[in-house]
């Protein structure tokens, strides 16, 4: 029996067919991605500083002394230098921190995609593990934010990519080594995700594995001292030391006075790790139970690399955070690890049928649920100052700068002196009232007074002015 060959018609339909199959799953995922960046372009719109850090990268930038806080020890040189370029541009220091932060959250989500594909997800869940990071309210809150966070989950996840890549050839040892060193000088608290991404390297690297992390080692040594040694340079070696050790001993104290594992009650860990990242229980369940059944469903389906590598940095950079970080900022600290968990969530869509659709329609509620949390926060900050600023503002606006003498809290200093002090005004702590006292008694001017209500730091106080 001759079977009668195709013709030209036939095939034409078939490869037309076959090139809308490819076409419109990407075409789709352009446009997800173009809306994904003008939600975060909209995130960026920040108004003014929230955080007192914002102002410390800010201070960086027009003048570098991590002894001062300028920025907070232990300097971040990596992250203040991209900043510093943006700025020449910019010529506004805050604006230059913000769109350092905003270009370093969008190279992360093109990051993610490129990993998950080294990973070998497919596609569409490639895309889906970019997604999945960029509207979770974390990093959507933070992305254009004035904060090394977003930079710090950006170099995280250029480290991981480079180890996939290692064991081909040693120039791909070595550049492991540049990204890891750029990674501690964007942002210190990398080393909770590089310490775990070694014991990844050593699993990928099996073939000529000493002299492989020798060179990175070396290469990794080599990158610090050229980041580091102008910083602490710049700083005073003495000088950057000695706020090193006070560093090292105020974070100390913070762990035992309960904002770190294991001085930490466990309802704040749960809170401040697991639950403020998402905004609301509902989703933070909708996150976690993802994880856990994309991890599941990926380790069932032999894809055990994924789980073992993705499950295991996320789960140990998050514990050493817990151990070591505040968990009243872990909203922020968690990015890094975040990136890890998203690949098991865009993977576990990759199931059987029945656990694939219920898998991306859970992932859909929570993308969907995040952006409708986060919005109105978005809004806000776009539409006014944060409180501090809005109360220092109308100081400015009200009074000159030989017309009042401005007492503020400790912990306002940030605010206070970018705002006030660095413009003339004649600024004074809370506990040097007395002595305050003493030396201004015939002087006239109004005194105003800046106070926080409630909270322990200033993020989370309310403000007056009186």
């Amino acid at each position: 029996m001759i079977i009668p060959s195709k013709g030209a018609p036939e095939r034409a339909v078939e490869k037309s067919e076959t090139y809308l199959s490819l076409l419109i799953p990407r075409l789709a995922m352009v446009l997800f991605g173009a809306f994904v960046i003008s939600i975060l372009l909209y995130a960026a719109g920040i108004k003014s500083p929230f955080e007192w850090d914002e102002i410390l990268f800010a201070r960086a930038v027009e003048h570098y002394d991590a002894a001062t806080n300028s920025p907070h020890m232990p300097g971040y040189p990596a992250f203040v230098l991209a900043t510093r370029i943006v700025a020449l541009a910019v010529h506004d220091a805050v604006k230059a921190v913000q769109i350092t932060s905003l270009i370093a959250a969008v190279l992360a989500l093109i990051l993610v995609f490129i990993t998950a594909r080294k990973l070998g997800l497919e596609f569409f869940r490639a895309c889906l593990a970019s997604a999945v990071v960029a509207l979770c309210p974390c990093f959507l809150w933070f992305s254009g934010t004035g904060l090394s966070d977003a930079a710090g989950a950006l170099s995280c996840c250029a480290v991981f990519w480079a180890v996939l890549h290692g064991g081909r050839s040693l120039r791909w040892t070595v550049l492991t080594g540049v990204l890891a060193a750029l990674a501690v000088g964007i942002r210190s608290q990398a080393i909770y995700v590089l310490a775990p991404l070694s014991v990844v390297a050593l699993i990928e690297w099996r073939t000529k594995t000493p002299l492989r992390l020798v060179t990175a080692a070396g290469a990794a040594f080599l990158t610090s001292v050229a980041i580091w040694l102008p910083a602490i340079l710049l700083t005073g070696p003495s000088r950057w030391w000695a706020a090193f050790l006070w560093q090292l001993q105020w974070v100390r104290q913070e762990r035992i006075n309960g904002l770190a594992l294991p001085y930490a009650k466990w309802a704040w860990i749960e809170q401040g790790w697991f639950i403020r990242p998402f905004g609301t229980a509902w989703l933070a369940a909708f996150f976690w139970l993802s994880a856990t059944a994309g991890a599941i469903i990926l380790w069932r389906s032999g894809r055990r690399r994924i789980v073992l590598y993705c499950l295991g940095v996320g789960s140990v950079s998050l514990l050493l955070t817990m151990f070591s970080l505040d968990l009243r900022n872990g909203s922020r600290y968690i990015l890094p690890s975040l990136v890890f968990f998203s690949f098991l969530i865009a993977g576990g869509t990759g199931g059987s049928r029945w656990r694939g659709r219920l898998m991306a329609g859970a992932t859909a509620l929570f993308m969907i649920g995040s952006v409708a949390w986060v919005f109105p926060g978005l809004a806000l900050r776009r539409s006014e100052s944060s409180p501090v600023i809005r109360v220092l503002e109308g100081i400015r606006a009200e009074y000159g700068l030989k017309d009042a003498n401005v007492l503020y809290e400790e912990k306002l200093w940030h605010h206070t002196e970018w705002m006030l002090g660095r413009e003339g005004y004649e600024i004074h702590t809370m506990s040097e009232l007395e002595e305050w006292s003493r030396t201004h008694q015939k002087d006239l001017r109004s005194i105003v007074a800046i106070c926080s209500h409630r909270g322990s730091t200033a993020e989370d106080a309310a403000f007056r002015a009186e």
